[in-house]
């Protein structure tokens, strides 16, 4: 088992304009960028997590097909920590036993561990907010009339 980081995708790589040839695996597989079939077994919210992060995968060039389970589980793991999060809101935190001892809501439970799968995944995707910094588009960026006027 290696110590250190986690190597990054060289798709990540060059988005972020830290892509160096010498230090990257010429084995490394390629995949086509497309948008993989959304299963079955997600629910409703999940469902619509899908659609929302494939349109946004697809746009950055950071998606195919082979990552059908990854992104699936990151939506699932939304579902679950939206649907958990609720419950904890109509329960409360915790709640009064029958012996009066103060007890957590099991949902709390479920809430935080929904919350490190969808973390860990986001990470692995490049979608947390320390990596949107790095990311550099090739697309034009749009003019700002705001700064136009201030520098006049």
């Amino acid at each position: 088992m290696s110590k250190g980081r986690k190597p990054k995708p060289t798709k990540l790589l060059k988005l972020h304009g830290t892509f160096q040839k010498c230090r990257r695996s010429a084995k490394e597989p390629e995949y086509k960028v497309s948008v993989p079939d959304c299963p079955d077994w997600l629910g409703d919210i999940a469902k619509l997590e899908w659609e929302r992060m494939t349109a946004e995968l697809k746009e950055s060039g950071i998606i195919a097909k082979i990552y059908q389970v990854p992104l699936a589980l990151y939506c699932q793991a939304y579902e679950d920590y939206l649907t958990a999060l609720e419950n904890v809101r109509d329960e409360g935190i915790s709640y009064r036993s029958d012996k009066g001892n103060q007890i957590q809501n099991p949902e709390v439970n479920v809430m935080h561990k929904a919350r490190e799968v969808l973390m860990k995944i986001a990470v692995e995707f490049g979608l947390t907010p320390s990596s949107k910094t790095r990311v550099r588009s090739d697309k034009p960026q749009k003019a700002n009339p705001f700064k136009e006027m201030l520098t006049g």
